[in-house]
């Protein structure tokens, strides 16, 4: 902090033009000063993070990392918080490659190599990213459709009839609600079926 209490931390882009929070200097000042090795490791683990949510492995991958490097446990915590917020925003901010090397540039002095990596790193992860950013986004108003299994059976008969001969489409419809997975199985007849149909054909017309 200066002495009128403004932050002198560099302004970024995946900030919104205002000055990078000190958890995002730290962590790539951190990054910067280990070898090509190890930041390959600490970005498998930062990626898994980000793409399969928190999960107790991710604890056990980051100890067995932290010692075999023999660096500090909060070193390592501390840089991919400080990461997974600088790539986290620069998506969110759907920021162009070039823009996520500007920031990077501000951010570290001396790293060219460094740069070049998780800039390469960043343009391969963006598409992901921002795809589990729109299905938050979805989810956060509803559930969201995930995906479908179907199969077609043929109905002859039942307690309320004989020789029906009818073809039922079976559809389970996968869907979110709220970060958990559930699933919904619904029949459909032929004229159903066609209904469905119109339907898609005036979304795709």
């Amino acid at each position: 902090m200066s002495e009128s209490g403004a932050s002198t931390n560099p302004q970024l882009v995946c900030c919104g033009g205002l000055a990078a929070p000190p958890v995002i200097v730290r962590g790539v000042a951190t990054y910067a000063k280990w070898d090509s090795d190890l930041q390959r490791s600490v970005w498998d683990l930062l990626y898994a993070s980000m793409t399969e949510g928190p999960h107790p492995g991710h604890d056990d991958r980051g100890r067995a990392l932290a010692e075999t490097h023999s660096i500090p446990g909060d070193d390592l915590v501390a840089t991919v918080q400080g990461l997974a917020l600088l790539v986290g925003q620069s998506a969110a901010h759907d920021l162009t490659v070039e823009q996520f090397q500007q920031d990077l540039a501000k951010l570290v002095a001396d790293g060219e190599m460094t740069i070049e990596f998780l800039v390469s790193r960043y343009a391969s992860v963006k598409p992901e990213l921002r795809r589990g950013i729109q299905h938050a986004a979805l989810e956060d108003h509803g559930n969201v459709f995930t995906g479908l299994n179907w199969r077609v059976q043929k109905i002859t008969s039942a307690d309320r009839g004989v020789r029906l001969d009818s073809d039922i489409v079976v559809l389970t419809l996968s869907y979110s609600d709220g970060g958990e997975h559930r699933r919904l199985t619904l029949q459909f007849t032929p004229e159903s079926i066609g209904e469905l149909r119109t339907f898609v054909a005036r979304l795709s017309g």
